[in-house]
């Protein structure tokens, strides 16, 4: 009996023992989980934060290359307006300069003569009229104002921000020159090139269209100088919104207004005023002294006192608007009041053009 007791003793301790040891391992096992389960918070979280980091990181990336591809496209206008009016400045210094005691020859694509498009082209890609005009001396005016100089500092740029730009090879017979306004020469041609973060990896492909538009004003009359000499030149005035005659409507022909279209400028120029009879900046700088197809002329008065040191005797009876003058057009009659003026007053919008009619002539 008390071995029974004994051991049933002894299977009680066992037990006891037993239960301990399990709660222990339960406990270390639940300890061991916990532990465990922090830890791999910690990963999932460090590694969470680190991919909202590089998202970030990369978004920022994407932000700077993104500026710096809108930075290209509005700075490349830019650039092409001052290789543009370089190249203005270089012409009227080339339509000036005494060439073998002769004229400067118009810029019309003929008999072996360029191109308007010819000479911008040679301009903005060689930095030079050599090609197109044989006139060294433009390189004064040009220098350092290509295209190529203009995508060798946007390459230098992007290596400084970890970019890589590349441009694809720009053919100059894509390069248009036009005008679609009296007082502005267009010019455009298209851009294509590559773009690529170096870090994220990211990369853009841009094919765009480049326009700038160079004002004339300021720039020598290719009329004047191809006509009367390079010592005869004629700067288009800056005042060309300026209204030009009209005292009042009960007066059509008060010349106060007619009087100062000559003045102003004094030798150096005179007023012009856009005309859709008469031929646009571009026609003039080829020779052409017709309408301009898309309306798009201007015509100035010439001052024939102005003329005695360039042409012998010129012909008093013809047209005192410029291109009418050059194309030997009579004029029909004296404005009153002014000597050596005389207007083809039979063509109606001459006559409106300058606010006038047929009292006006004598």
């Amino acid at each position: 009996m008390k071995l029974k007791l004994f051991e049933n003793k002894n299977q009680q301790i066992f037990n006891l023992q037993k239960v301990f040891t399990f709660s222990k391992n339960k406990k270390a096992f639940y300890f061991t989980l916990i532990v465990m389960f922090c830890i791999i918070l910690l990963l999932l979280l460090s590694f969470q934060y680190r991919k909202d980091m590089t998202s970030e990181g990369e978004k920022a990336r994407i932000i700077t290359a993104n500026n710096f591809v809108k930075s290209i496209e509005r700075d490349a206008s830019r650039a092409v307006y001052i290789s543009g009016y370089r190249t203005m400045l270089a012409i009227s210094a080339y339509l000036t300069t005494t060439h073998n005691n002769t004229k400067p020859e118009p810029i019309d694509g003929q008999d072996g003569r360029p191109t308007v498009q010819m000479v911008f082209a040679d301009a903005l890609f060689n930095s030079s009229l050599n090609y197109s005009l044989n006139y060294p001396e433009a390189e004064d005016f040009l220098r350092g104002a290509t295209i190529s100089n203009w995508t060798g500092e946007v390459n230098a740029l992007a290596v400084a921000v970890n970019l890589n730009t590349t441009f694809d090879a720009i053919d100059p017979g894509e390069f248009v020159v036009n005008q679609t306004d009296p007082w502005y020469i267009s010019l455009s041609f298209p851009v294509r090139y590559n773009l690529t973060d170096t870090i994220s990896g990211v990369s853009w492909h841009r094919d765009i269209k480049i326009t700038a538009l160079i004002p004339i004003v300021n720039f020598e009359d290719p009329l004047y100088v191809l006509e009367f000499g390079p010592n005869c030149g004629n700067r288009i005035s800056s005042n060309v919104y300026t209204p030009i005659l009209r005292g009042g409507f009960s007066d059509p022909c008060n010349l106060t207004n007619i009087t100062a279209f000559f003045a102003t400028g004094g030798t150096a120029g005179s007023m012009y005023i856009p005309s859709l009879r008469a031929p646009s900046y571009l026609m003039r700088l080829a020779g052409n002294y017709t309408a301009d197809p898309y309306g798009q002329g201007i015509e100035s008065l010439i001052d024939t006192s102005k003329l005695s040191n360039c042409i012998d005797n010129p012909n008093l009876e013809y047209s005192v608007v410029d291109f009418e003058f050059v194309n030997e057009i009579f004029g029909e009659g004296n404005v009153i009041g002014m000597t050596k003026v005389r207007l083809y007053e039979d063509e109606a919008e001459n006559a409106s053009l300058y606010d006038m009619n047929w009292t006006c002539f004598a």
